[in-house]
């Protein structure tokens, strides 16, 4: 509806596209089965009460999440550590 808007989306557009590049990068040919409950699947998420990125580790469920999912807390953690500031000024 107005610029502003238009900038913020696009902003997120490609950060969005920058981060799933990265992660697949990271996470070679690995996909999340959720059909798989031992499958290790870590996400990123905002702690609203501490104002800050954390990750979590989750294997049957999944919630509906922009970020994509990462096969080890090491990818989940070096993620935050690149892009946590970006992530925080475009979706938070």
């Amino acid at each position: 509806k107005t610029k502003k808007q238009a900038k913020r989306y696009d902003k997120e557009r490609r950060l969005l596209f920058k981060l799933h590049q990265w992660a697949k990068e990271k996470n070679g040919d690995w996909e999340p089965d959720w059909s798989d409950i031992y499958q290790g699947k870590y996400h990123i998420f905002y702690d609203y009460y501490r104002k800050e990125l954390n990750f979590s580790f989750n294997n049957s469920t999944s919630t509906i999440n922009k970020l994509p999912y990462f096969k080890t807390e090491r990818i989940a953690k070096e993620c935050i550590e690149l892009f946590g500031e970006e992530i925080k000024e475009v979706l938070c």
